[in-house]
């Protein structure tokens, strides 16, 4: 168009906007006109750009002027928002958008919305501004979207730039704070967090309302947080990156300061948000920018509100890819910690510092060595500030944040060991932070310096700093604060070799530190800890140089005491110089340290080898227990180091006097006896415990240096502890003996002035004092001197025996007379002493005096020291009975001891101490068990003497005892043995009495324990093996123990022959129960018998035995039984409380038995490791007893570790072997393989402790190790788990159990995700998911299939995405399982419903609900939540499978819902497959559960969507097929139910498909179903077909409608004829809808238009056309049920066409026009009256009821002559027959059929009376005479129609006098009367009066005289004006006058 022309129709639009005046105008122009104006510009000249721009003024004045003017809001955002184009219009068109949204409703702003977001992208400023303008007004308005609303907003991963662009404005408008009304434009803060620009967006430049109206602003953060929160929005598999900016919007809507509802909405939002990556690096990046900033200029963004960042840190404190970001993290942590202002606060500050410990913690090593300096230099400047340095942010000397400064000081320098190694600044500044922080800090200074620990370990210090460090320790450790010592104290450990002694004399300080940790710190650094493992590669060089570390020792002392070694006699003086509890550990650390270093020296040498280890137990044993070396080992341990302790005397510490170490040790010794406060503390014990070690095993020159020094140790002997008065007496004997020994060697001067006088005296006193009567303040002076005189007597009369010479040859007479004194006086005291009362501890003494005396006459040639018979009687008897009358341990060990020594010295007394002691073991309870052990070391050191090895404690002397006895004296008393031996071999170990028996088992022990050199013992050791082995099986705990650990000893004794008839011996014991019994060798019948008898008991009783020698035999080692018993005699089966009480008790250790079981673990390590296997798995076995033998064999074995030993060498740290874990982790292979073989042997017990092996095993298991062994593990539990014995089954469940919890952890997907872990899921589903599906759902054995199911279930439930593969199989599985799984009651109902009053509709309904709320399907449904295209389609053929051919109710019943299921989650992947699947559904419609069938239809109802028109017509087609088929049964029903759910599910298609005229009569001929159910079902689906159209459509589709009716009109089935009937009579009904609608148009049209009425309808033409002929056909012939419906049809069809009747009688006289006979009328006529002939009276009244209709239709001329007969017929006959009496003749019967048919007969007479004549007389006659007579004598309905009748003939006839009289008025008159005086029924009487007033009508224009009948109707007016009824008596009073007049 040119210029011109547009200007003019410019001009023409300008008008018409002027001209509109009304608001509907003005929104017709403006919808059509404004768009095209607006796109006008960009094409349009400068004339036309200014006529349209002012015609847009107009449009805008109207627009002002009328509010309520919608814009065209869709039109303007399609040109506006989509288009591209840039030009001169875009402007224009921005201006209206936010009008148009002003003025939208919420739908079209809903719609609006997506379009809005998308305009955004690219936009310059100015016009963004409008669009977010109008974004934000549109969601205020709208307020809350609804689901469906949100979902078409399509922010998923349909469009994610959609959803990042609305997140991006979202997070904006949160940060957006409220502004005060008033405040101008420019003077409007930045909201934190936003730029200028940005909030000039948001704001529209700060004109927007909500700017200043903060309820407007709350409203549209409500609006937009909604969508925000929706999962509808936003779905969990949103891309990453949104996601992200989600959580970020939600968490600035979380921190609202100004909305608390945004807050708290926000906040829940968070919590339902899937977990976001924390190492995304996008998701790092924006958080360090919302911490930072960003941007430059306007653009630049502040950092965001204190809140926002605290709740960042949450998530940057987890995140690794945040730590390695530098220099961001810094600048966080920095801003962080020393912001100013409202930057920072102090909750913020302790975040900061949290971030900056997880930053130091978790940092990579190569950027955190980068940044080390950096953020130590935060770190200390943070700790330097202070709060005027802080800013009013908030405080730097914040607890917390300073703590956690120093925290990270700590992590980061142990991550940076350079920042601290060059100098001990940092360290001295935390140090000396301890002093100038509050306590509250402390601990967090403490945990920086010990984090700080590794960096500052040996060998990582020049020589320079480890001395600067050790002096600046030594100055902390005298700290008053604790943390600082402790902290100093960990330093010397770790930072100073164990050879350092500056760090040990540290530890030595802190000893007497108040604290207890750092007091249990000291000791941890002072112990020396050995053992087997390490021993070996300990070198001296590792041990402090032990002369080198005595002397440092005694000089630290020395200067603690400030002496020399010549001013020692000043030591009194200054007592109190050194603190007792340092000084104990000095005397410990010493003993230990010449201890260890002894046994390093012994195991240099060959001949220590083999004790090597048990050397290192037992002394790891003693630094817990500070008590005399009690095993010979460590004894020669001892003596090594103390007799070479001066070897090496040319290392003396410098400054020191050179003297000797043994010198010095002695020194360091005696403090104890010299110092006050040291004597007076615990450490006296400890040094004279030390010193009598020194002195008996060192070298005799310790002794004599001491003897000068003797004078110090007199008055420990009145001590109050016997313990330090013990060791006293025993030094100062070792002293005088040595002395006496050395001085009376060749060349010795012997000072005999001094023993016969000074010594002499010293006893005579002693004896004086001993003698002195009892008192309390006396007792401890008595027991010392008691004490002193027997170990003096001894000590000395060794000495002389050694010197081979008497007394009087030594020259010492004076002596030997005053121990003869001694002897006898100590006799005579002891008798005394049993038979009065006397101190406990003088008992002691005096016992332990006479028994160290008695040792004494051992000699060969002093015979006369001897006891007599007589003597040593009595003194043994005293003993016994002290013994006896004990009341302490300590008695009862002197007694004991006493009654050896004695023994030992005079053997002739053995064979009264052997019976002696039987008697004692006879009374021993079970709470007196130490006896035994008692007495039988007693026993051993008597008759064992120096063969045993409690001799070694007993000789203190450092003399050698061959030198001092020979060699029978040494050897044992042979004769009292063999009297000892036979005791125990015939008497004890038969007994039937248990202490006996206990007393044989701990004797055998003794001599085999403590005596093993013994030679006389290897004779004896086959028969105490055969007693041993009886008392093995002993019901005793403490036989069973005892005797385990003495048959490893006794076989260990043995040679190589004894040992091969002792493991014949035991595999015959402990065979199986058909093996021969051991052959007791050497013992008599009676005991042979009774043994085997108790052993036969004790297999039957306790297999463990028999277990354990398996065990054995299996190591190809039957001799390792005995150690393996050892080790077993640990547990509860063997003894005690499980742990090996007496093993690990007092005499346990006296004995040395720890030491045997250490040994036995070395036996047995050899060849453990075949046999782990095993002994694992029998740690399970179901004996208790064997269970319990064997987890003590293996936790011993783990204690001791020996499976670390069997363990390749690298292949494991050996400290991760001494645990269950590291055991199955190195074993792992060979156990499952033996817990696996094992649930499958014979044995039932076996199989249980397989699988109970199996169960511990799997805990804790790693994926990789198991996966190879997964399948067979779960074949071989669920092998179990269906086993014949119901112990295994219930293990089984237990490793199934056990399995399942490992399966579902393995394969629960990860937060955030694992790639390792994925992988394991993955390979642990490959296996056991088609195993599940394969085996255990399908399983025959119910436990199988019920926890298969359940594991499956649960692995569907946790699984997610790794299930994907397994879908289509887990389905049908779990799909065929549904059946089995189904409960037995639910078959028993099936044939027992009726006794439970359950129909079987309700039976199939709980069953159906039953499925629908089982597990199996929840698990179904869960996992069809992860199927995808791939499994979909392996899906759908086993569904189509199971559709077909599927068994069982609940399986079929779970096919369907499964569909269902799929269609509603799954939509877009059943698509593909909906054909195929209906199609498979289809062929099932029609099974027997009516309930199933339902349900099929259903799910066809939710594919019906999915189907093309080719589908869905076949389906329909199906469906008529099948409801003809099964016409005759219910089944037919499921038609109708599919066509329901396609109506329900999708009317659209369904409606679409309406054209098809087959389906709509199919539909339609449902709707008419006999059954009101499916009738239903079919209505519904029709009334979706018709929706819309009307009745209309019937029209149309008339002949295919009518076709499958009038197909199944002729059908055999009457059921069929009847609803074909039925459904042509609702076409017909249909049509006539539509003819009276079009009838009425036309006559509108006609009155309108002056035109003429619309001919009849064509349709109903040819629906006469079609169905008459048929109807006629069919209504012939006989009558069947039903057969009244197709006269009504007949009828129907016939009265709906009467105008088409009429037309063929009037136009051509009966013609046939339009394929029906004009005729037709009267066949049908005749039809109807011939079917009156026949049928019962209900379908002669329906005859009869269609005729009427009929007539009244059609309205015949006079068809009465034609009808009358027969109806006159059925009148006269029925009213005989109705009105008869009954059999009874009581009263007429009541048939109201046939009543009801006399009456519409009646009214068929009068409706056919002619139209065009009158009736003859006579025919008047008849009927009149049957009406009076039914008046006159029926029933009142009969008599109602007969007076009706009556009425209507009156008319008929009133012209006809002839035939009026033919009625016989007078008769009709009194059958009126008879009924007017009917009281009962109104109807009877109102009815009368109709006929009164119709005859009276007639008679009066009557041309005959009819005068009488007149007046007898004027009488019957009489009696009717009284009737009862006001209505009667009312309009008879109305008559009256007329008929008076008349």
């Amino acid at each position: 168009m040119t210029d011109a022309a547009d200007i003019e129709l410019l001009d023409t639009l300008a008008m018409r906007f002027a001209l509109a005046t009304s608001s509907e105008q003005v929104q017709k122009l403006i919808t059509t006109l404004l768009v095209p104006l607006l796109d006008k510009l960009d094409s349009a000249s400068a004339a036309v750009k200014a006529k349209i721009i002012g015609l847009l003024g107009q449009v805008n004045r109207k627009l002002k002027s009328n509010p309520e003017v919608k814009l065209p809001i869709e039109a303007l955002a399609a040109s506006t928002l989509i288009k591209t184009a840039t030009g001169y219009s875009q402007s224009f068109k921005l201006m209206y958008v936010p009008m148009a949204v002003e003025r939208a409703d919420e739908d079209q702003l809903v719609s609006i919305l997506p379009r809005i977001l998308d305009g955004t992208r690219g936009r310059p400023m100015s016009q963004l501004v409008v669009l977010v303008t109008a974004l934000f007004t549109a969601l205020q308005k709208v307020i809350k979207l609804t689901d469906c609303q949100i979902k078409g907003l399509e922010f998923g991963n349909s469009f994610p730039h959609r959803g990042e662009i609305f997140l991006s404005y979202a997070a904006d408008l949160f940060m957006l704070n409220p502004v005060q009304p008033g405040v101008q434009t420019a003077n409007i803060p930045v909201a934190m967090g936003l730029s200028s620009s940005a909030q000039l967006t948001i704001t529209n430049e700060g004109k927007a309302p909500w700017v200043s109206n903060a309820k407007l602003l709350e409203e549209i953060k409500l609006s937009v947080l909604h969508i925000v929160s929706s999962e509808l929005a936003f779905p969990n598999d949103v891309a990453d990156d949104v996601h992200e900016r989600r959580l970020l919007a939600l968490l600035y809507a979380s921190c609202d300061p100004f909305f608390p509802q945004v807050a708290s909405q926000g906040k829940d939002s968070l919590k339902r948000l899937r977990p976001v990556d924390v190492d995304s690096k996008t998701f790092v990046d924006a958080a360090f920018s919302m911490f930072l900033g960003s941007g430059n200029d306007k653009s630049r963004r502040s950092p965001v509100a204190v809140a926002v960042r605290l709740r960042l840190f949450s998530f940057l404190g987890k995140s690794a890819t945040a730590v390695a970001m530098f220099p961001q993290c810094a600048q966080v942590i920095s801003q962080t910690l020393f912001g100013t202002g409202t930057g920072t606060t102090n909750n913020l500050r302790r975040q900061g510092m949290a971030f900056l410990q997880w930053v130091v913690r978790t940092a990579p090593q190569p950027e955190l060595n980068d940044a080390a300096n950096g953020l130590m230099q935060m770190i200390r400047q943070l700790l330097v500030s202070d709060d005027a340095e802080s800013g009013s942010g908030g405080s730097l000397n914040d607890d917390v944040v300073r703590g956690s400064a120093f925290v990270a000081w700590g992590t980061l320098t142990r991550r940076v060991p350079s920042l601290v190694t060059a100098d001990l600044e940092g360290l001295q500044t935390l140090f000396s932070a301890f002093s100038v922080e509050p306590p509250s800090i402390h601990i967090s200074i403490q945990e920086a310096l010990l984090a700080m620990l590794p960096a500052y370990e040996f060998g990582k210090l020049s020589k320079e700093t480890e001395d600067t460090l050790l002096t600046f320790l030594q100055i902390q450790l005298k700290s008053t604060i604790h943390q600082a010592r402790y902290c100093a104290l960990r330093y010397a450990i770790a930072a100073f070799p164990f050879a350092n002694m500056e760090a040990r004399w540290l530890c030595l300080l802190a000893l007497a530190d108040s604290k207890p940790e750092i007091q249990s710190l000291a000791h941890s650094g002072l112990a020396i800890t050995l053992d087997a493992k390490s021993a070996p590669e300990m070198k001296p060089a590792n041990l402090p140089q032990l002369a080198g570390a005595i002397r440092f020792l005694h000089k630290r002392v020395a200067e603690a005491l400030q002496l020399s070694s010549d001013q020692q006699s000043a030591a009194r003086a200054r007592a109190n110089a050194i603190n007792p509890l340092i000084y104990s550990g000095i005397v410990d650390f010493g003993r230990l340290l010449i201890l260890a270093t002894g046994l390093l020296q012994l195991s240099g040498e060959q001949d220590c080898e083999g004790d090597f280890a048990v050397m290192f137990v037992a002394f790891s044993m003693t630094l817990a227990d500070v008590q005399p070396l009690s095993v010979q080992p460590l004894r020669k341990g001892m003596r090594a180091a103390l007799r070479s302790m001066d070897a090496d005397i040319d290392t003396v510490v410098a400054g020191a006097v050179s003297t000797s170490v043994s010198s010095a040790w002695m020194e360091i010794i005696v403090v104890a006896l010299t110092v006050s406060r040291v004597f007076e503390s615990g450490a006296l014990s400890r040094s004279l415990m030390c010193l009598v070690e020194l002195l008996s095993l060192g070298q005799p020159s310790a002794s004599l240096a001491l003897f000068d020094k003797r004078q110090m140790l007199l008055p420990l002997m009145e001590a109050r502890d016997f313990t330090v008065q013990q060791s006293a007496v025993r030094a100062l004997a070792t002293v005088f003996a040595t002395k006496l020994w050395a001085d009376g060697q060749p060349g010795g001067q012997l000072e005999r002035v001094f023993w016969n006088d000074q010594v002499a005296s010293f006893m005579a006193e002693l004896l004086a004092t001993a003698n002195e009567p009892e008192h309390p303040k006396l007792i401890n002076k008595i027991q010392g001197a008691t004490l002193a005189l027997g170990y003096m007597a001894y000590g000395l009369d060794v000495a002389r025996t050694a010197l081979r010479q008497s007394w009087t040859g030594l020259g010492l007479s004076g002596l030997g007379v005053v121990i003869e004194n001694t002897r006898s006086t100590l006799l005579q005291r002891i008798q005394l002493a049993s038979k009065a009362s006397i101190f406990p501890t003088t008992a002691i003494s005096q016992c332990m005096a006479v028994g160290t005396l008695g040792m004494s006459a051992l000699a060969d040639d002093l015979q006369q020291n001897q006891l007599s018979a007589t003597d040593g009687e009595a003194v043994m008897a005293a003993m016994v009975n002290l013994a006896k009358i004990a009341t302490t341990t300590k008695q009862q060990d002197a007694a004991f001891g006493g009654l050896a020594q004695i023994v030992l010295g005079s053997p002739q007394l053995a064979a009264s101490l052997i019976e002696s002691m039987q008697a004692l073991a006879r009374s021993v309870n079970k709470k007196q068990l130490d006896l035994h052990f008692k007495m039988g070391q007693a026993l051993a050191l008597s008759l064992g003497r120096f063969k045993c090895s409690l001799m070694e404690l007993e000789w203190i002397f450092p003399i050698d005892p061959a030198a001092v006895y020979n060699k029978q004296q040494l050897d044992a008393n042979s004769d009292a043995l063999e009297t000892l031996l036979e005791l125990i071999a015939d008497k004890l170990t038969v007994s039937t009495n248990l202490q006996d028996r206990q007393a044989a088992v701990v004797w055998a022990l003794s001599l085999v324990q403590l005596c093993p050199s013994m030679a006389q013992l290897k004779p004896w050791l086959p028969r105490l093996h055969a007693c041993v082995c009886v008392l093995l099986t002993d019901r005793d705990e403490f036989v069973r123990e005892l005797a385990s650990n003495t048959l490893a000893l006794i076989y260990e004794m043995g040679d190589v022959l004894s040992k091969e008839d002792m493991m014949v011996s035991l595999k015959m014991l402990f065979g199986s129960n058909n093996d021969k019994p051991a052959d007791a060798t050497g013992l008599s019948v009676e005991r042979q018998a009774t043994g085997q008898q108790r052993a036969a008991e004790g297999r039957t009783a306790n297999p463990t035995f028999k277990c354990i020698l398996s065990l054995a035999m299996d190591m190809r080692n039957p001799s390792l039984f005995y150690p393996l018993i050892q080790l077993a005699s640990q547990a509860p089966s063997l003894g005690g409380s499980g742990s090996g009480s007496i093993t690990n008790g007092r005499h346990g250790h006296s004995y040395g038995l720890s030491v045997n079981i250490e040994r036995a673990c070395a036996a047995v390590q050899p060849h453990i490791r075949p046999v782990i296997p095993k002994l694992f798995r029998s740690t399970f076995d179901p004996n208790p007893q064997t269970q319990a033998a064997m987890k003590g064999i293996w936790h011993t074995l783990l204690k001791f570790k020996a499976f670390a030993r069997t363990a390749s060498a690298g292949s494991q740290d050996a400290n991760d072997l001494d645990s269950d874990a590291g055991m199955m982790e190195l074993f792992w292979d060979v156990i499952i393989e033996e817990c696996l073989s094992s649930m499958g042997q014979f044995e039932w017990q076996v199989r249980e402790s397989g699988c109970n092996a199996l169960a511990s095993a799997l805990y804790g298991a790693n994926p990789d190790r198991i996966v190879p062994y997964l399948e067979r593990i779960w074949q071989m539990s669920f092998r179990a788990l269906d086993d014949i014995k119901a112990t295994v089954r219930e293990s089984g469940l237990k490793a199934c159990q056990a399995l399942a919890n490992s399966t579902v952890s393995w394969c629960t997907p990860r937060i955030p995700p694992n790639e390792k872990h994925a992988q394991h899921a993955q390979s642990v589903l490959a296996i056991v998911m088609p195993f599940l599906i394969d085996k255990g759902i399908v399983s025959d054995a119910e436990d199988v299939r019920q926890f298969g199911t359940g594991l499956a279930l649960k692995l569907c439930r946790t699984s997610g995405a790794y299930l994907s593969p397994f879908v289509p199989a887990i389905a049908e599985r779990m799909l065929e399982s549904l059946s089995n799984m189904e409960p037995q009651a639910a078959n028993y109902l099936t044939f027992h419903a009726n006794e439970h009053n359950m129909s079987p509709e309700q039976l199939e309904s709980l069953r159906l609900s039953a499925v629908k709320a089982s597990p199996i399907m929840q698990g179904i449904e869960l996992a069809l939540d992860q199927l995808n295209p791939q499994g979909m389609a392996e899906l759908v053929p086993r569904l189509q499978n199971i559709i077909r051919h599927g068994i069982g109710m609940a399986t079929r019943a779970g096919c369907a819902r499964t569909v269902a299921i799929l269609c509603v989650k799954q939509l877009e992947l059943v698509d593909p497959h909906a054909g195929a699947l209906v199609k498979a559904i289809s062929g099932s419609l029609t099974e027997s559960s009516a309930m199933q069938r339902q349900a099929w239809a259903s799910s066809i109802g939710y594919m019906a969507g999915m189907l093309t028109p080719g589908m869905l017509r076949n389906l329909l087609r199906h469906l008529e097929k099948t409801y003809f088929g099964k016409y005759e049964s219910d089944v037919r029903g499921v038609s109708g139910q599919v066509l329901q759910q396609l109506a329900r599910n999708c009317p659209e298609k369904l409606r679409q498909h309406a054209s098809e005229a087959g389906a709509m009569s199919f539909i339609l001929f449902g709707c008419r179903d006999s059954d009101e159910h499916i009738a239903e079902a079919f209505q519904s689906a029709w009334q979706e077909c018709v929706l819309g159209l009307g009745t209309a459509v019937v029209g149309g589709h008339l002949t295919e409608l009518l076709n499958l009716p009038l197909k199944h009109l002729a059908d055999d089935r009457w059921h069929c004829r009847i609803q074909s009937a039925k459904t042509v009579v609702d076409v017909t009904r249909m049509l006539e809808r539509t003819s009276r609608a079009a009838a009425s148009a036309s006559i509108s049209a006609s009155n309108i238009d002056g035109g003429v009425v619309a001919p009849p309808n064509d349709a109903l033409s040819t629906l006469a056309q079609m169905t008459v002929p048929e109807l006629i056909k069919t209504s012939q012939g006989s009558m069947w049920p039903g057969k009244e419906h197709v006269l009504e049809c007949l009828v129907r069809v016939c009265a709906a066409n009467s105008r088409l009747f009429g037309d063929m009688v009037a136009d051509n006289d009966g013609a046939n026009v339009t394929g029906v006979d004009s005729n037709t009328p009267l066949v049908v006529y005749a039809i109807l009256l011939k079917q009156l002939d026949v049928g019962t009276a209900t379908y002669q009244r329906a005859v009869v009821g269609h005729y009427n209709s009929l007539v009244t239709a059609l309205s015949p001329s006079d068809i009465y002559s034609t009808v009358s007969d027969v109806l006159l017929k059925i009148v006269r006959q029925t009213v005989a027959a109705a009105t008869g009496p009954d059999a009874d003749g009581d009263e007429p019967m009541q048939q109201p059929q046939q009543l009801m048919l006399i009456a519409a007969a009646t009214k068929a007479l009068l409706l056919s009376l002619p139209k065009t004549r009158v009736l003859t007389a006579n025919e008047s006659g008849c009927l009149s005479a049957a009406l009076k007579e039914n008046a006159r004598t029926g029933v009142w309905n009969i008599r109602v129609a007969s007076l009706e009748g009556l009425a209507a003939l009156s008319k008929h006839c009133a012209r006809n006098w002839d035939t009026l009289c033919a009625m016989d008025v007078g008769v009709v008159l009194g059958a009126v009367r008879a009924c007017a005086t009917e009281g009962k029924y109104l109807a009877v009487r109102a009815a009368a009066f109709d006929a009164l007033e119709a005859l009276f009508s007639a008679l009066r224009e009557a041309p005959g005289d009819a005068a009488a009948w007149r007046a007898e109707a004027r009488a019957i007016l009489e009696l009717l004006l009284l009737d009862s009824a006001p209505s009667i008596a009312d309009r008879a009073k109305d008559l009256g006058p007329q008929w008076t007049t008349a």
